[in-house]
């Protein structure tokens, strides 16, 4: 699955995106399928 990382403090220039596995949902947890999301530097 595709996921944006934050490996350290700083700006829009720290953010990397990857392909990672897919996490095992826990019991009593849920996976939630993002379809878009935005960032706001503020």
């Amino acid at each position: 699955m595709k996921a944006v990382v934050v490996s350290k403090a700083g700006g829009p220039e720290v953010l990397e995106a990857r392909e990672i596995a897919k996490p095992q949902v826990k019991t009593g947890w849920c996976l939630v399928n993002i379809k878009g999301f935005g960032i706001d530097n503020m």
